[in-house]
């Protein structure tokens, strides 16, 4: 969701992706994440989770002696309820620009298995941070699914935990 008056982007499925090129040093984003994590991948590979904190904060996501170009990826982790997560900015000494791909689009509609929550546990017991650490909807079925497909997607996945608690 775009706020054209602020020129914020609001978001808060999981696995909500922004793709882009970076020329440049350094890079930060700043967003009011609503304590969601994110994967922060480089030209593919995965350089580290960004956790967020409550509050319009800057994250730094890269910083290089000598400029670079690469690809950026920032993929929503985790599901947010009950909050919508302000992308105020993107922080930087270079140049960003869009990546444009013509590729099939498939939507998935999902529980907590399809946002990938506890994706990463090995346990079958966690407390919530556990499980908040352990969620991660880049390798749930909807992404490796439409990454076999050659295709793009979209999730809109809710956990059912509030239907067996309160």
């Amino acid at each position: 969701m775009r706020d054209w008056v602020k020129q914020d982007v609001r978001l808060n499925w999981p696995a909500t992706r922004l793709t882009f090129r970076f020329e440049g040093r350094e890079l930060a984003i700043a967003m009011d994440g609503q304590q969601s994590q994110f994967d922060l991948l480089i030209d593919d590979q995965l350089q580290g989770v960004i956790k967020t904190g409550q509050g319009m904060h800057t994250y730094p996501l890269l910083q290089w002696p000598t400029p670079r170009s690469v690809k950026v990826e920032l993929v929503k982790r985790t599901e947010t309820y009950d909050a919508m997560l302000t992308l105020d900015a993107l922080v930087t000494d270079g140049v960003v620009s869009g990546l444009w791909q013509q590729k099939p689009h498939l939507l998935f509609v999902g529980d907590s298995i399809s946002a990938g929550m506890g994706s990463e546990s090995n346990k079958r017991e966690c407390s919530w941070e556990e499980n908040l650490n352990s969620s991660n909807a880049r390798l749930a079925f909807p992404a490796k699914t439409a990454a076999l497909l050659g295709a793009t997607h979209s999730q809109v996945s809710y956990s059912g935990l509030g239907l067996l608690r309160n």
